[in-house]
């Protein structure tokens, strides 16, 4: 099968299309032809000068068409979304554990770069942060990936927001803090902005 390999070399980061072996799901996992893969900006890194290449794409969306010894519930030809190894390829494998059914209103597109950030914001907002309607939820690095899920997700769950992010643009206020360079917000502007402490933060760099 074809599928794109990242390496980091002297002049960045390159991508390079090879044909590979077919993989074969092991117990637990599941085979999906691939329909759409999403790029994360972590995979443009590509790590050390002469690092092995690896498969690109940590995540992808698609049709079932194998599963791998003790996988119940996942018939062959389901739309799943999940994380992967080498989503950048025409058959990718995913963890059964971790694999997501693809809701109908979604396309393919979406899908695919569903998994990796909501999964881990519902891991920082639910299942360890317990954030609840009416909550104050402070999202630094708010334009990110996880930023945008983050807030996202705090809104459906009836939270209040309050988003950070860079901007220069002149004199602009927002609320009553000035900004008129690139900088953080401190606590005390946080707390002003809100009226009261947040309750739960989060973000990425």
């Amino acid at each position: 099968m074809k599928a794109y390999w990242i390496s980091p070399g002297p002049a960045g980061t390159g991508v390079e299309l090879r044909e590979t072996a077919t993989p074969e799901p092991k117990a637990g996992e599941i085979l999906v032809r691939v329909c759409a893969a999403s790029l994360n900006r972590g995979e443009l890194l590509g790590g050390v000068y002469g690092a092995a290449p690896k498969p690109g794409g940590g995540e992808c969306a698609g049709e079932v068409v194998k599963v791998g010894e003790g996988v119940t519930g996942v018939a062959i030809g389901a739309r799943m979304m999940g994380r992967c190894g080498g989503g950048f390829a025409e058959l990718a494998v995913m963890d059964a554990r971790e694999a997501l059914r693809v809701p109908e209103r979604l396309t393919w597109e979406e899908a695919a770069a569903t998994p990796l950030t909501f999964i881990v914001v519902y891991d920082m907002l639910i299942a360890q942060g317990h954030l609840a309607a009416g909550q104050w939820l402070l999202v630094t690095a708010a334009s990110s990936g996880v930023g945008v899920a983050a807030l996202q997700t705090a809104k459906a769950l009836g939270a209040r927001v309050i988003t950070l992010v860079r901007v220069r643009i002149g004199d602009l206020e927002i609320g009553s803090v000035p900004v008129g360079k690139w900088r953080h917000l401190t606590p005390q502007e946080v707390r002003a902005l809100a009226g009261e402490e947040p309750d739960a933060s989060a973000g990425s760099r």
